[in-house]
């Protein structure tokens, strides 16, 4: 399958990937055949905010 506007996050994110659609991004995950959204918002400060996201499940 060809991801034209997904890619994958680097660093804290690695295991997530990115959606773009338009000017939001939709922060997801891959577990198996299923699709996880993590996360959607502006581009601006969605990577941040998941980043405070995940820190404060741990």
């Amino acid at each position: 399958m060809r991801n034209l506007n997904s890619k994958a996050l680097k660093d804290e994110l690695g295991d997530l990937r990115s959606f773009r659609v338009g000017k939001v991004r939709i922060i997801y995950q891959m577990n198996g055949s299923t699709v996880e959204i993590v996360t959607v918002g502006p581009r601006k400060i969605i990577y941040q905010e998941t980043h405070r996201l995940l820190i404060r499940e741990k």
